[in-house]
Protein backbone atom coordinates (compact mmCIF):
# COMPACT_ATOMS: atom_id res chain seq x y z
CA UNK A 1 0.00 0.00 0.00
CA UNK A 2 1.48 3.61 -0.35
CA UNK A 3 1.41 6.35 1.73
CA UNK A 4 0.98 9.80 1.96
CA UNK A 5 4.63 11.94 2.04
CA UNK A 6 5.20 13.44 4.90
CA UNK A 7 7.23 16.79 6.49
CA UNK A 8 8.90 17.36 9.78
CA UNK A 9 7.52 20.54 11.81
CA UNK A 10 9.15 21.86 14.36
CA UNK A 11 7.21 23.01 16.76
CA UNK A 12 8.05 26.51 19.20
CA UNK A 13 7.09 25.33 22.75
CA UNK A 14 7.69 27.91 26.10
CA UNK A 15 10.53 26.62 27.65
CA UNK A 16 10.30 28.62 30.73
CA UNK A 17 11.53 26.52 33.38
CA UNK A 18 12.70 26.64 37.03
CA UNK A 19 16.80 26.19 37.36
CA UNK A 20 17.01 26.46 41.38
CA UNK A 21 14.58 24.01 41.64
CA UNK A 22 16.03 23.47 45.68
CA UNK A 23 16.28 27.38 46.55
CA UNK A 24 12.81 27.96 44.82
CA UNK A 25 11.45 25.13 47.04
CA UNK A 26 13.15 26.50 49.98
CA UNK A 27 11.71 29.88 49.26
CA UNK A 28 7.89 29.19 48.73
CA UNK A 29 8.10 27.22 52.20
CA UNK A 30 9.43 30.51 53.54
CA UNK A 31 6.89 32.77 51.68
CA UNK A 32 4.44 30.52 53.20
CA UNK A 33 4.42 31.37 56.99
CA UNK A 34 4.53 27.48 57.87
CA UNK A 35 7.40 27.49 59.75
CA UNK A 36 6.04 29.39 62.28
CA UNK A 37 3.30 26.48 62.60
CA UNK A 38 6.05 24.02 62.90
CA UNK A 39 7.41 22.45 66.13
CA UNK A 40 10.48 20.45 66.88
CA UNK A 41 9.46 16.85 66.21
CA UNK A 42 6.44 17.34 64.45
CA UNK A 43 5.84 14.21 61.83
CA UNK A 44 4.92 15.85 58.76
CA UNK A 45 3.98 13.42 55.67
CA UNK A 46 5.00 14.46 52.38
CA UNK A 47 2.64 12.95 48.97
CA UNK A 48 4.41 11.39 46.31
CA UNK A 49 2.01 10.58 43.31
CA UNK A 50 1.83 8.11 40.92
CA UNK A 51 2.55 9.99 37.40
CA UNK A 52 6.26 10.85 36.62
CA UNK A 53 6.18 14.52 37.98
CA UNK A 54 9.64 16.36 36.79
CA UNK A 55 12.52 17.05 39.50
CA UNK A 56 9.67 15.22 42.13
CA UNK A 57 13.03 13.79 44.06
CA UNK A 58 14.38 17.07 44.08
CA UNK A 59 11.26 18.69 45.78
CA UNK A 60 10.76 16.64 47.74
CA UNK A 61 14.31 16.34 49.08
CA UNK A 62 14.30 19.90 49.43
CA UNK A 63 11.22 20.12 50.84
CA UNK A 64 12.46 17.51 53.51
CA UNK A 65 15.84 18.99 54.31
CA UNK A 66 14.03 22.20 54.90
CA UNK A 67 11.94 20.60 57.45
CA UNK A 68 14.61 18.86 59.33
CA UNK A 69 16.26 22.35 59.55
CA UNK A 70 13.21 23.15 60.83
CA UNK A 71 13.08 20.63 63.44
CA UNK A 72 10.62 18.45 61.65
CA UNK A 73 10.64 14.44 61.30
CA UNK A 74 9.27 14.59 57.70
CA UNK A 75 8.19 11.13 55.83
CA UNK A 76 6.99 10.61 52.17
CA UNK A 77 3.51 8.78 51.97
CA UNK A 78 2.35 7.38 49.02
CA UNK A 79 -0.48 9.19 47.07
CA UNK A 80 -1.32 6.70 44.31
CA UNK A 81 -4.72 5.70 44.38
CA UNK A 82 -5.68 2.61 42.89
CA UNK A 83 -2.30 2.63 40.84
CA UNK A 84 0.58 -0.21 41.30
CA UNK A 85 -2.07 -2.35 41.30
CA UNK A 86 -3.95 -1.20 44.50
CA UNK A 87 -1.07 -2.69 46.59
CA UNK A 88 1.63 -1.45 48.52
CA UNK A 89 4.26 -3.45 46.72
CA UNK A 90 3.13 -1.90 43.69
CA UNK A 91 3.36 1.43 44.62
CA UNK A 92 6.94 0.82 46.31
CA UNK A 93 7.47 0.07 42.93
CA UNK A 94 6.40 3.05 41.43
CA UNK A 95 8.39 5.30 43.54
CA UNK A 96 11.52 3.38 43.16
CA UNK A 97 10.98 3.88 39.16
CA UNK A 98 11.02 7.62 40.02
CA UNK A 99 14.30 7.26 42.05
CA UNK A 100 12.03 8.15 45.37
CA UNK A 101 13.68 5.47 48.00
CA UNK A 102 14.45 6.35 51.60
CA UNK A 103 18.07 5.97 50.35
CA UNK A 104 17.67 8.74 47.67
CA UNK A 105 15.54 10.48 50.14
CA UNK A 106 17.14 10.26 53.34
CA UNK A 107 13.38 10.02 55.05
CA UNK A 108 11.61 7.01 55.57
CA UNK A 109 8.69 5.96 53.25
CA UNK A 110 5.60 4.83 55.43
CA UNK A 111 3.45 2.83 52.94
CA UNK A 112 -0.16 1.49 53.22
CA UNK A 113 -3.15 0.85 51.84
CA UNK A 114 -4.95 1.54 54.62
CA UNK A 115 -7.85 4.31 54.87
CA UNK A 116 -9.38 6.32 57.36
CA UNK A 117 -13.02 7.26 57.05
CA UNK A 118 -13.72 11.17 56.86
CA UNK A 119 -17.76 10.82 56.74
CA UNK A 120 -19.80 11.69 53.31
CA UNK A 121 -19.88 14.92 50.85
CA UNK A 122 -23.13 16.79 50.78
CA UNK A 123 -23.44 14.96 47.72
CA UNK A 124 -23.18 12.01 50.07
CA UNK A 125 -20.21 10.06 49.17
CA UNK A 126 -18.03 8.63 51.04
CA UNK A 127 -14.56 10.44 51.76
CA UNK A 128 -11.42 8.53 53.09
CA UNK A 129 -7.56 9.53 53.30
CA UNK A 130 -4.50 7.50 53.88
CA UNK A 131 -4.04 6.17 57.36
CA UNK A 132 -0.60 7.17 57.34
CA UNK A 133 -0.88 11.52 56.43
CA UNK A 134 -4.52 11.25 58.62
CA UNK A 135 -2.30 10.08 61.56
CA UNK A 136 0.70 12.57 60.83
CA UNK A 137 0.74 16.10 62.96
CA UNK A 138 0.78 17.82 59.36
CA UNK A 139 0.57 17.25 55.78
CA UNK A 140 2.14 19.12 52.66
CA UNK A 141 0.33 18.17 49.57
CA UNK A 142 3.03 17.93 46.65
CA UNK A 143 1.61 17.40 43.14
CA UNK A 144 1.79 19.10 39.49
CA UNK A 145 -1.70 20.62 38.25
CA UNK A 146 -2.26 19.34 34.60
CA UNK A 147 -4.80 18.44 31.90
CA UNK A 148 -6.50 15.51 33.14
CA UNK A 149 -7.56 12.98 29.74
CA UNK A 150 -11.05 12.31 31.19
CA UNK A 151 -12.01 15.17 33.18
CA UNK A 152 -13.20 18.26 31.51
CA UNK A 153 -13.66 21.43 34.31
CA UNK A 154 -11.72 23.94 36.32
CA UNK A 155 -10.07 21.00 38.28
CA UNK A 156 -8.17 18.23 36.49
CA UNK A 157 -5.30 16.16 37.63
CA UNK A 158 -4.08 18.64 40.32
CA UNK A 159 -4.34 19.64 44.49
CA UNK A 160 -7.68 18.62 44.50
CA UNK A 161 -7.13 15.35 42.63
CA UNK A 162 -4.67 14.06 45.08
CA UNK A 163 -6.37 15.01 48.20
CA UNK A 164 -9.29 12.90 46.50
CA UNK A 165 -8.42 10.23 44.68
CA UNK A 166 -4.36 9.84 45.77
CA UNK A 167 -4.25 9.93 49.43
CA UNK A 168 -7.86 8.11 49.40
CA UNK A 169 -6.02 5.15 48.04
CA UNK A 170 -7.84 2.08 46.25
CA UNK A 171 -11.13 2.42 48.62
CA UNK A 172 -11.44 6.40 47.98
CA UNK A 173 -10.28 6.37 44.45
CA UNK A 174 -12.68 3.77 43.49
CA UNK A 175 -15.56 5.32 45.23
CA UNK A 176 -15.49 8.30 44.03
CA UNK A 177 -14.76 7.23 40.38
CA UNK A 178 -17.76 4.95 41.11
CA UNK A 179 -19.84 7.74 41.28
CA UNK A 180 -19.69 8.75 37.73
CA UNK A 181 -17.94 10.86 35.35
CA UNK A 182 -20.94 12.75 34.88
CA UNK A 183 -20.39 13.98 38.36
CA UNK A 184 -16.59 13.87 38.98
CA UNK A 185 -16.12 17.82 38.64
CA UNK A 186 -18.71 18.32 41.56
CA UNK A 187 -17.42 15.18 43.79
CA UNK A 188 -13.73 15.84 43.43
CA UNK A 189 -14.44 19.61 45.02
CA UNK A 190 -16.36 18.64 47.67
CA UNK A 191 -14.47 15.11 48.58
CA UNK A 192 -11.00 17.70 48.62
CA UNK A 193 -13.29 20.07 50.89
CA UNK A 194 -13.95 17.48 53.08
CA UNK A 195 -10.25 16.51 53.62
CA UNK A 196 -9.57 20.22 54.08
CA UNK A 197 -11.55 20.19 57.01
CA UNK A 198 -10.66 16.75 58.68
CA UNK A 199 -7.88 16.04 57.51
CA UNK A 200 -4.26 18.05 58.94
CA UNK A 201 -3.72 19.48 56.14
CA UNK A 202 -0.58 22.15 56.44
CA UNK A 203 0.12 23.40 52.73
CA UNK A 204 0.26 22.61 48.90
CA UNK A 205 3.30 22.80 46.87
CA UNK A 206 1.74 22.89 43.14
CA UNK A 207 3.94 21.93 40.31
CA UNK A 208 3.23 23.23 36.58
CA UNK A 209 5.36 21.88 33.73
CA UNK A 210 6.33 23.58 30.43
CA UNK A 211 5.73 21.26 27.16
CA UNK A 212 8.53 20.15 27.70
CA UNK A 213 7.69 18.64 30.99
CA UNK A 214 10.26 20.82 32.42
CA UNK A 215 9.39 22.34 36.06
CA UNK A 216 8.18 26.02 34.98
CA UNK A 217 6.28 26.94 38.25
CA UNK A 218 6.56 26.40 42.18
CA UNK A 219 4.05 27.72 44.02
CA UNK A 220 3.20 26.83 47.95
CA UNK A 221 -0.44 27.12 48.51
CA UNK A 222 -2.47 27.81 51.70
CA UNK A 223 -5.18 25.59 52.10
CA UNK A 224 -8.02 27.59 52.14
CA UNK A 225 -6.69 28.69 48.75
CA UNK A 226 -6.61 24.86 47.36
CA UNK A 227 -9.75 25.61 45.02
CA UNK A 228 -9.29 28.67 43.70
CA UNK A 229 -5.23 28.20 42.89
CA UNK A 230 -5.87 24.94 41.42
CA UNK A 231 -8.57 26.10 39.02
CA UNK A 232 -6.10 28.82 38.37
CA UNK A 233 -2.40 26.56 37.89
CA UNK A 234 -4.84 24.77 35.40
CA UNK A 235 -5.29 27.57 32.85
CA UNK A 236 -1.49 28.37 33.28
CA UNK A 237 -0.42 24.56 32.30
CA UNK A 238 -3.00 24.57 29.41
CA UNK A 239 -1.69 27.69 27.76
CA UNK A 240 1.71 25.80 28.00
CA UNK A 241 0.58 22.40 26.37
CA UNK A 242 1.85 21.43 22.68
CA UNK A 243 -0.64 21.04 20.35
CA UNK A 244 -1.57 19.61 16.79
CA UNK A 245 -2.56 22.60 14.46
CA UNK A 246 -5.52 20.76 12.77
CA UNK A 247 -9.05 21.18 13.48
CA UNK A 248 -9.86 17.60 11.41
CA UNK A 249 -7.33 14.77 10.61
CA UNK A 250 -7.68 11.17 9.03
CA UNK A 251 -5.24 9.38 10.63
CA UNK A 252 -3.05 9.77 14.09
CA UNK A 253 -0.35 7.78 14.73
CA UNK A 254 1.56 7.69 18.16
CA UNK A 255 4.55 6.22 18.46
CA UNK A 256 4.51 5.25 22.21
CA UNK A 257 2.32 5.64 25.55
CA UNK A 258 2.76 4.81 29.11
CA UNK A 259 1.63 5.69 32.92
CA UNK A 260 3.71 9.16 32.20
CA UNK A 261 2.95 9.48 28.85
CA UNK A 262 -0.81 9.33 28.86
CA UNK A 263 -2.72 9.81 25.35
CA UNK A 264 -3.88 13.22 26.67
CA UNK A 265 -7.26 13.83 25.29
CA UNK A 266 -7.03 17.82 25.21
CA UNK A 267 -3.60 16.89 22.89
CA UNK A 268 -5.07 13.61 20.47
CA UNK A 269 -8.75 15.05 20.81
CA UNK A 270 -10.27 11.48 20.91
CA UNK A 271 -13.45 11.41 23.39
CA UNK A 272 -13.94 7.52 24.47
CA UNK A 273 -16.15 8.22 27.12
CA UNK A 274 -20.20 8.43 26.85
CA UNK A 275 -21.09 11.77 28.94
CA UNK A 276 -18.50 14.13 27.16
CA UNK A 277 -20.29 14.52 23.36
CA UNK A 278 -18.05 17.55 22.58
CA UNK A 279 -15.47 17.33 19.60
CA UNK A 280 -11.55 18.73 20.69
CA UNK A 281 -9.25 18.84 17.73
CA UNK A 282 -7.50 17.29 16.39
CA UNK A 283 -10.53 14.91 16.14
CA UNK A 284 -8.61 11.91 14.28
CA UNK A 285 -10.58 9.16 12.50
CA UNK A 286 -8.63 6.79 13.39
CA UNK A 287 -5.80 6.26 15.82
CA UNK A 288 -3.03 4.07 16.28
CA UNK A 289 -0.81 3.34 19.25
CA UNK A 290 2.77 2.10 18.35
CA UNK A 291 4.05 0.65 21.46
CA UNK A 292 4.29 1.10 25.83
CA UNK A 293 6.30 2.69 26.90
CA UNK A 294 8.88 0.46 29.96
CA UNK A 295 7.39 3.27 32.47
CA UNK A 296 3.99 1.84 32.58
CA UNK A 297 5.47 -1.21 34.41
CA UNK A 298 2.54 -3.06 31.86
CA UNK A 299 -0.11 -0.62 32.93
CA UNK A 300 -2.16 0.38 29.34
CA UNK A 301 -4.81 2.18 30.76
CA UNK A 302 -5.66 4.74 27.87
CA UNK A 303 -5.41 2.00 24.78
CA UNK A 304 -8.62 2.30 24.81
CA UNK A 305 -8.14 5.78 22.68
CA UNK A 306 -6.92 4.37 19.68
CA UNK A 307 -8.36 1.74 17.04
CA UNK A 308 -4.76 -0.18 16.53
CA UNK A 309 -1.61 -1.07 17.86
CA UNK A 310 1.03 -3.43 17.38
CA UNK A 311 1.44 -7.20 18.43
CA UNK A 312 4.71 -6.08 20.61
CA UNK A 313 2.22 -3.21 22.41
CA UNK A 314 0.22 -6.38 23.52
CA UNK A 315 2.99 -8.41 24.98
CA UNK A 316 4.38 -5.54 26.86
CA UNK A 317 0.20 -5.14 29.13
CA UNK A 318 -0.10 -6.15 32.63
CA UNK A 319 -3.64 -7.00 32.29
CA UNK A 320 -4.37 -7.57 36.11
CA UNK A 321 -2.75 -3.70 36.92
CA UNK A 322 -4.81 -2.22 33.79
CA UNK A 323 -8.16 -3.93 34.86
CA UNK A 324 -7.60 -2.90 38.80
CA UNK A 325 -6.48 0.33 37.60
CA UNK A 326 -9.63 0.64 35.02
CA UNK A 327 -12.37 -0.92 37.40
CA UNK A 328 -11.36 1.73 40.27
CA UNK A 329 -11.12 4.49 37.83
CA UNK A 330 -14.72 3.98 36.12
CA UNK A 331 -13.09 3.87 32.87
CA UNK A 332 -13.45 0.38 31.17
CA UNK A 333 -13.63 1.94 27.89
CA UNK A 334 -9.89 3.44 28.40
CA UNK A 335 -8.79 -0.01 29.06
CA UNK A 336 -10.75 -1.74 25.63
CA UNK A 337 -8.23 -3.03 23.44
CA UNK A 338 -7.22 -1.52 20.33
CA UNK A 339 -6.96 -4.20 17.33
CA UNK A 340 -3.20 -5.33 16.78
CA UNK A 341 -1.17 -6.06 13.75
CA UNK A 342 1.84 -7.57 13.38
CA UNK A 343 3.85 -4.38 12.90
CA UNK A 344 3.65 -0.66 12.33
CA UNK A 345 3.33 -0.74 8.79
CA UNK A 346 0.52 -3.00 9.35
CA UNK A 347 -1.10 -0.98 12.31
CA UNK A 348 -0.74 2.41 9.43
CA UNK A 349 -1.99 0.28 6.82
CA UNK A 350 -5.10 -0.58 8.59
CA UNK A 351 -6.25 3.31 9.73
CA UNK A 352 -5.74 4.64 6.21
CA UNK A 353 -7.81 1.71 5.20
CA UNK A 354 -10.41 2.32 7.67
CA UNK A 355 -10.44 6.00 7.32
CA UNK A 356 -11.56 6.35 3.87
CA UNK A 357 -8.32 5.40 1.59
CA UNK A 358 -8.85 1.70 0.78
CA UNK A 359 -6.20 -0.01 -1.46
CA UNK A 360 -7.92 0.03 -4.50
CA UNK A 361 -7.07 2.54 -7.74
CA UNK A 362 -8.85 5.38 -8.38
CA UNK A 363 -11.03 5.62 -4.93
CA UNK A 364 -8.93 8.84 -3.19
CA UNK A 365 -5.46 10.66 -3.86
CA UNK A 366 -3.87 8.59 -0.55
CA UNK A 367 -1.75 12.19 -0.61
CA UNK A 368 -5.05 13.89 0.45
CA UNK A 369 -4.73 11.56 3.63
CA UNK A 370 -4.47 13.73 6.68
CA UNK A 371 -1.94 12.05 8.59
CA UNK A 372 0.17 13.82 11.85
CA UNK A 373 2.45 11.27 13.84
CA UNK A 374 3.99 12.28 17.11
CA UNK A 375 6.18 10.52 19.37
CA UNK A 376 3.80 10.66 22.49
CA UNK A 377 2.12 13.83 24.17
CA UNK A 378 4.79 15.32 26.24
CA UNK A 379 7.90 15.39 23.75
CA UNK A 380 6.59 17.42 20.57
CA UNK A 381 9.03 19.64 19.84
CA UNK A 382 9.26 18.03 16.47
CA UNK A 383 6.14 15.85 14.62
CA UNK A 384 5.52 14.93 11.19
CA UNK A 385 2.52 15.95 9.43
CA UNK A 386 1.15 14.60 5.82
CA UNK A 387 2.45 17.32 2.86
CA UNK A 388 -1.23 17.48 2.19
CA UNK A 389 -1.75 19.56 5.95
CA UNK A 390 1.40 22.38 5.27
CA UNK A 391 -0.84 24.73 3.76
CA UNK A 392 -3.09 24.64 6.61
CA UNK A 393 -0.43 26.28 8.75
CA UNK A 394 -1.90 29.30 10.08
CA UNK A 395 0.71 29.87 12.74
CA UNK A 396 3.85 29.50 10.49
CA UNK A 397 6.18 31.21 13.54
CA UNK A 398 5.08 28.26 15.90
CA UNK A 399 4.54 25.76 13.96
CA UNK A 400 8.32 25.53 11.16
CA UNK A 401 7.83 23.17 7.93
CA UNK A 402 11.99 21.86 8.08
CA UNK A 403 13.00 20.22 4.65
CA UNK A 404 11.20 18.32 1.84
CA UNK A 405 8.37 15.74 1.78
CA UNK A 406 9.87 12.41 2.09
CA UNK A 407 8.04 8.76 2.11
CA UNK A 408 7.50 7.08 5.70
CA UNK A 409 10.59 5.23 6.87
CA UNK A 410 10.20 1.80 7.88
CA UNK A 411 12.92 -0.84 8.72
CA UNK A 412 13.01 -4.45 7.00
CA UNK A 413 10.59 -5.38 10.20
CA UNK A 414 7.93 -2.89 8.94
CA UNK A 415 8.64 -0.11 12.40
CA UNK A 416 8.88 2.91 11.50
CA UNK A 417 12.00 4.67 11.97
CA UNK A 418 11.07 8.51 12.33
CA UNK A 419 13.59 11.05 14.83
CA UNK A 420 11.09 12.84 16.77
CA UNK A 421 14.23 14.76 18.77
CA UNK A 422 13.49 18.38 18.45
CA UNK A 423 16.36 19.79 17.24
CA UNK A 424 16.75 19.52 13.08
Amino acid sequence: MKFPLIVRVRQEIDEQAVQDIEGVVRQELERSGIRSRIKPGQRIALTLGSRGISNIGRVLKATAGTLEAWGARPFIVLGMGSHGGGTVEGQLKIAEKYGVTESSMGIPIRATMDVVPLGATPAGVPVYIDRLAYESDGVIVIHRVKPHRQIMGPHQSGLLKMLTIGLGKLKGAATVHSMGWENFEQNLVQVAERVLKKAPIMLGLALVENGLGQTAHIEAVQPSDFVERDAALLQKALLMLPRIPFPKIDVLIVKEMGKNLLPDTVIIGRFILKHFTGVIPPDPTRTVILDLHDDSLGNALGMGSFHYTTERFFKKVDFRNTVINAVAGNVPEAALLPLPLPNDRGTIEAALQNSGFPDVEGVRDIQTARLVLIKNTIEMGAFYISQCLVPEIRDVAKYQVVGAPFEIPFNKEGNLILDFAAGG
